[in-house]
């Protein structure tokens, strides 16, 4: 039971711990003699000690997380511009390949919809991709 209520209330748990050092090194460096901005620096001096391991730590974990993610974004940026050009100028093969995925899947024909609908979507898809690549291309003529 007291574990358990510990782990839903870590939060609290680490917030109290946290209260209880920072209270503890207060008393700890407070001289009467000296002013108040004298005690705060040497409490964040001691805190900076205490935690400044940790806190590189976890900001160079984070930090080549980061570089890692946003890397590996750029090469997949990278690999899908071949097949985004594959897909641009074969329209044909891109759309069979899709609708062989979904037969695969298994879920072809899943959603009915009737011909005018599919008109109405090949449309606005199309009129979609034209005001695109206007907008996007200036030496494309429409």
């Amino acid at each position: 039971m007291p574990a358990a209520m510990l782990m839903q209330y870590w939060g609290y748990v680490l917030a109290a711990i946290v209260l209880i050092a920072v209270a503890y090194w207060v008393y700890d460096e407070r001289d009467p003699e000296e002013r108040a901005a004298d005690t705060t620096k040497k409490v964040g001096n001691r805190a900076a000690r205490a935690t400044g391991g940790l806190v590189g730590v976890i900001v160079a974990i984070l930090l080549g997380l980061a570089t890692t993610i946003m890397q590996t974004g750029m090469e997949l940026g990278e690999l899908a511009m071949p097949l985004l050009d594959f897909v641009g100028a074969n329209p044909e093969v891109s759309s069979g390949i899709v609708v062989a995925v979904l037969g695969w899947m298994g879920i072809s024909g899943s959603v009915p919809i009737s011909g005018v609908q599919f008109f109405a979507i090949a449309i606005t898809l199309i009129g979609a991709a034209v005001a695109i690549a206007a907008y996007t291309d200036d030496s494309t003529e429409v």
